[in-house]
């Protein structure tokens, strides 16, 4: 799996756990995943939305597999297995963006890796 991936799952997806739990977001993953411009993948126009609509549209192997690690670490987090190391984020964002105007000392909780992770 790339590490951007396992970045990612590992610690990002606790934001869409801590999210549902909010409810402000949507009362459940999917409506969560899938709010407007929220996780970018989930957007339309996105270069990864092809692989969010069918996991398995093209042959790479390593992409099957990834996808497959990305299920597993989704059911875990789902079912509470996993420990959230976002200490309740619910937003986050790569260093290789510009800072988005909701983030600020305010609400910032951890940095990880190249991932700065907020509670609003």
């Amino acid at each position: 799996m790339p590490v951007l991936y396992k970045i990612n799952l590992d610690f990002g997806s606790p934001t869409i756990r801590n999210r549902v739990e909010d409810s402000g977001w949507g009362d459940n993953y999917y409506k969560v995943i899938t709010k407007e411009k929220q996780y970018s993948a989930f957007n339309i126009g996105d270069p990864n939305r092809p692989f969010i609509e069918d996991p398995f549209c093209d042959e790479n192997l390593t992409d099957r597999k990834s996808w497959k690690k990305c299920y597993e670490i989704a059911g875990q987090i789902i079912r509470g297995e996993v420990e959230d190391p976002t200490d309740g984020a619910n937003h986050y964002y790569d260093e290789s963006i510009d800072t988005p105007y909701w983030a600020n000392e305010k609400t910032f909780k951890i940095k990880i890796n190249t991932l700065f992770f907020h509670r609003l």
